[in-house]
């Protein structure tokens, strides 16, 4: 059951990466093709797409591990399901932050917003990598159980 349940959830982050980098290349070329966009970056939109990368892939994130990790320090432990519904929403979660360094990528903002936002949202990327070593100590953290049980 476990295997499958971190087999699915793999097979989430690695389509939420996949997406990311289709929606790279795709605005790689509409900007390769010209589409009319505003000339100068403007200060509104350069912070809404760091703040908007930021709060997806870092504090979001944040505030879900403390929210479940306090579900489990109350129940003694999380389910499964649990666990899983908590990996899922890490992923939404950084997806919605990768979502906004799209939009920083799509109209024009300052450079140096625009790296923040590409560096936040690999460090969130990272965050909810899959690795085996990360998933035994989340499953140890978080004191996980069967469902069966």
């Amino acid at each position: 059951m476990l295997e499958t349940l971190l087999h699915r959830i793999r097979l989430q982050a690695y389509l939420m990466m996949v997406l990311f980098s289709l929606g790279l290349v795709a605005i790689w070329f509409m900007r390769y093709l010209g589409w009319a966009f505003p000339a100068e970056p403007t200060r509104v939109l350069s912070m809404v797409g760091l703040l908007g990368s930021t709060t997806g892939a870092v504090a979001l994130p944040i505030l879900v591990r403390m929210a479940f990790y306090r579900k489990s320090a109350h129940q003694d432990g999380l389910s499964l399901s649990e666990f899983f519904r908590m990996e899922r929403c890490l992923v939404l979660c950084v997806l919605f932050g990768a979502l906004f360094t799209l939009f920083a990528y799509l109209v024009p903002v300052y450079r140096y917003h625009l790296y923040l936002s590409v560096l936040v949202t690999i460090y969130g990327i990272y965050s909810v990598f899959p690795a085996n070593k990360t998933y035994k100590k989340d499953i140890a953290a978080f004191r996980v159980k069967s469902d069966e049980t």
